[in-house]
């Protein structure tokens, strides 16, 4: 069972899922749209944000800064947390790979995740929006 499909029953449970997808440059829908609808048929929230269109320098550096494989998760109690990736290095057998998965339940990192978060997002398009820009000709095109 993949995770969309994990997300997508939990979903159906009442969880509620937003991804924000970043990438460097604007691509074409062929490059990542069935990922794209994956998520979207699993009634994840999904928007897109184009490093490339942000202005420099400030809001480079609040992506730089947010942009991190980042989670914020409610816990049953209530309670929230943020879920991270440390890759810093980890003692590994030969030829893998690892990071470490930080916890924090912290009200400061959970704050500065969320806004971190609401930022980016403010910032994204929907799909809808992304694939109609990046698919229009360029200025000056034919």
């Amino acid at each position: 069972m993949n995770v969309a499909h994990q997300q997508h029953l939990a979903i159906t449970h009442g969880l509620k899922v937003s991804r924000l997808f970043i990438f460097r440059e604007r691509g074409p829908q062929t490059a990542i749209g069935a990922m794209i609808a994956a998520q979207q048929l699993a009634a994840i929230e999904v928007r897109i944000l184009a490093a490339h269109d942000l202005s420099p320098p400030d809001d480079l550096m609040t992506l730089a800064r947010y942009s991190v494989n980042r989670g914020i998760s409610e816990d049953e109690n209530g309670g929230f947390l943020v879920t991270s990736r440390d890759s810093r290095e980890v003692p590994m057998m030969h030829g893998k790979a690892g990071t470490w998965e930080v916890l924090s339940y912290r009200h400061d990192d959970v704050e500065e995740a969320r806004y971190g978060f609401k930022k980016l997002w403010s910032w994204s398009q929907t799909p809808e929006e992304y694939f109609a820009f990046s698919s229009a000709p360029a200025p000056g095109g034919s």
